[in-house]
């Protein structure tokens, strides 16, 4: 088992960056934030475990960059 460890503060870094970066309108942007400041650690942790799997079962070079990395 391998365990990636990112303290909630640090997540919501990554997580807000994303939502800063995206092409949503202000106000929606707005939302987020303040949804992602109002969740609790646990909830983060749980969100940030959900989207890590959503990235890796959708990344098209998934596989590729495993393969390259032995």
């Amino acid at each position: 088992m391998i365990s990636v460890r990112l303290d909630p503060a640090m997540a919501r870094v990554l997580l807000n960056r994303q939502v800063e970066k995206d092409d949503l309108p202000d106000a929606q942007k707005a939302g987020l934030l303040s949804h992602l400041r109002s969740l609790s650690s646990k909830a983060l942790e749980g969100l940030a475990a959900e989207l890590l799997q959503q990235a890796l079962s959708h990344a098209p070079d998934a596989i590729r960059l495993l393969r390259t990395s032995f």
